[in-house]
């Protein structure tokens, strides 16, 4: 009997690690797991073990004698570790935690003209970028090797490849969005050269191959494909045209357009533009981050519950800042229930996502009329009514929501050039009811 082949899209996200597989036979699995936090770090080893054993678990399904011909790795951006011939210098620390780069973030400020880097960057300059955590992370020595969770999950599993792509690589705010190269000015404040980055991929896939010592048959002759940062994947993953926006729901939420080269204009920059190429191999993918997406929801059903008001009952929920424990409830009262509380904050989360759509069609001058939604927060049923009534345009829903994961996929099976079969099928779904046909991109 033939055995079955499979490719794997494996997405290491801030939340959760997702690996969805496709079989030569058409057939579909996903499986995940908990990313491994400890107090916002994580021991590199562990996380490379648990994204190694999602994967395995995502085609266990077709048996034994499964062989994955190829796996796409792709990762939340800004997070990385400092590694050296023995191994990680010290753990991984989450992009969502800034209590170490507050410092070294205040004396780049005073160093660096901040509109000077966003235009030779594409960045706007945040305590959150890569760039101040190698400044402050544990580091061995000189000859040290800085990775993000992607080029260290490829670095470990393929015995020392290093590789990146550029879209991830702008993560660190230190890339030249002209060249797609290293800045060794702005790495220098860092005390790092480009010596100590890995090498930047700027067109589809840099690829590697898993060790042969893994010991697992089902990963003999596997493909490695870096498939970047994860909401450029999810933008990959859901085959969108330019000029589409895309909310690209996670534990952050950011919007992502397509376009061919980056907005550097004051607005862009007072907004918090962030510009990285794509995963196509040409043109850029511009983030205007909102700053709460399914962070904000999971906190506030930690203390709140999930009953659900209604409306917030004039609690107002002001997700600006939410990042960095800055966000605040207006109009609080003794009569206030913590139904409406919870309510607040999707709303809240809502009207941001709204604002910073408003401010993505200003910039670009794009009507964005009919956006694209990815990821979590479309099963999310009150969540999505709130969404459909404060945010300006017309909501597709994907099928599978998973779409970094997918795109990750989509990653691994070009990178195999042996696999001649179709790609998962997209299924997209008008969240607001008011058509049962496809979205109008479809038809471009």
């Amino acid at each position: 009997m033939k055995a079955t082949r499979a490719w794997v899209g494996v997405d290491v996200g801030t939340s959760r690690i997702k690996a969805l597989a496709w079989s030569d036979s058409g057939k579909m699995a996903l499986a995940a797991c908990e990313t491994p936090w400890q107090d916002r770090r994580i021991d590199g080893e562990v996380l490379a073990q648990a994204a190694l054993k999602t994967v395995l678990n995502s085609v266990e399904a077709w048996g034994p004698e499964v062989r994955v011909a190829a796996v796409g790795v792709t990762s939340m951006g800004e997070t990385g570790l400092w590694v050296d011939r023995r191994g990680p210098c010290g753990p991984v620390v989450g992009w969502q935690d800034e209590r170490d780069t507050a410092e070294v973030y205040a004396r780049f400020q005073a160093t660096f003209d901040r509109a000077a880097v966003f235009a030779q960057t594409g960045i706007a300059a945040s305590p959150k970028f890569g760039l101040f955590r190698m400044a402050v992370q544990d580091r061995s020595g000189p000859e040290a090797s800085w990775l993000q969770v992607a080029d260290w999950v490829i670095y470990r599993w393929s015995g020392g490849a290093r590789i990146t792509h550029a879209n991830l690589a702008a993560r660190t705010m230190a890339l030249d969005w002209r060249t797609a190269s290293w800045r060794a000015d702005l790495l220098e404040f860092a005390a790092a050269t480009p010596a100590n980055l890995p090498e930047i991929h700027r067109g589809p896939y840099p690829v590697a191959a898993f060790r042969a010592d893994s010991g697992d048959r089902r990963l003999r002759s596997t493909i490695l494909a870096h498939a970047g940062h994860d909401h450029a994947s999810a933008y990959y993953g859901a085959r969108l045209p330019q000029g589409i926006a895309l909310d690209s729901s996670g534990t952050a939420e950011p919007w992502v357009l397509e376009a061919n080269g980056p907005y550097l204009s004051a607005e862009a920059l007072k907004h918090g533009m962030m510009w990285a190429p794509s995963l196509s191999g040409s043109g850029f993918v511009g983030l205007l981050p909102t700053p709460a997406g399914g962070a904000a929801e999971r906190w506030a059903r930690s203390l709140f519950g999930q009953e659900t008001a209604g409306e917030p009952g004039g609690v107002e929920f002001r997700a600006e800042g939410f990042g960095q424990g800055r966000a605040t409830f207006h109009g609080l009262g003794p009569d206030v229930r913590p139904a409406m509380l919870y309510e607040a904050v999707l709303t809240g989360v809502a009207v941001s996502l709204g604002a910073g759509l408003d401010a993505l069609r200003q910039i670009t001058g794009e009507s964005l009329g009919d956006v694209a939604w990815t990821g979590g927060a479309v099963a999310h049923r009150r969540w999505t009514e709130i969404r459909l009534a404060r945010i300006g345009a017309r909501l597709w829903a994907l099928d599978p929501s998973e779409a970094a994961a997918l795109g990750a996929l989509r990653g691994a099976m070009a990178a195999d050039s042996s696999a001649a079969l179709e790609e998962p099928g997209l299924r997209w779904r008008d969240v607001s009811g008011q058509s049962e046909g496809a979205p109008p991109w479809l038809a471009r």
